[in-house]
């Protein structure tokens, strides 16, 4: 039977083997005691209530190229949910902010109370051992270390480890204690050259009036 152009998977059927690896991934995750203390029959509740719910799987080209999402993706890997610029009024009960309405094409206000808002904010906290960021191949976290090693060695560039201890100096430092008062602050990197405090900046204003409140 022939499809549209452009066709790749029905939804469904991509949704529902999705859903099966991941569960599949689950299991073995288990069996392999990856999941801590979990009994099998919590395991196993867990699954089944899974499978209980429609999974939703969206799969579609981007306009513009791979590129393009990924530009877009970048743009909110140090964002937190809502800036100080865009809360326009705070008190013990409502929070006042701007959003743009894109159907309208303009800035709006929208209040909210304390909870509420507080809710809506959660909600963009990643879960506990979530990431925005997750390095693969050689930076990957699992075997950034070996792999890096190598790559040193493969460029004759020495196979010390970036986390590696450095080797003490020949010439140490000498004992400053007791002799002046605050003893020099040493180089984190090389661990031997002595840094100097050249200026020290003063604090600078909140950037909001005093009419707004900090996020």
């Amino acid at each position: 039977m022939a499809c549209k152009k452009g066709f790749f998977l029905p939804v469904r059927v991509l949704s529902r083997s999705v859903r099966a690896r991941t569960l599949d991934g689950l299991r073995t995750a288990h069996g392999e005691g990856l999941l801590g203390d979990l009994s099998h029959l919590a395991l196993e509740a867990l699954v089944s209530d899974c499978l209980a719910k429609p999974w939703v799987v969206y799969s579609k080209p981007p306009f513009d190229g791979p590129e393009t999402v990924l530009a877009y993706l970048a743009r909110y890997t140090h964002r937190v949910a809502i800036s100080n610029h865009r809360i326009a009024s705070l008190d013990d009960e409502r929070v006042r902010f701007r959003f743009k309405d894109y159907r309208g094409r303009r800035v709006r206000h929208l209040e909210l109370a304390i909870a509420e808002f507080a809710r809506r904010f959660l909600l963009h906290v990643l879960p506990r051992r979530f990431v925005r960021i997750r390095y693969y191949g050689l930076m990957a976290h699992g075997c950034r270390r070996r792999l890096l090693t190598r790559c040193r060695e493969a460029l004759e560039a020495g196979v010390e480890s970036c986390d590696a201890a450095p080797a003490p100096a020949s010439d140490p430092l000498p004992d400053f204690h007791g002799l002046v008062p605050d003893p020099p602050r040493l180089c984190p990197a090389c661990r031997s050259a002595m840094l100097a405090c050249v200026q020290v900046l003063e604090r600078s204003p909140p950037f909001l009036r005093r009419s707004r409140a900090r996020f």
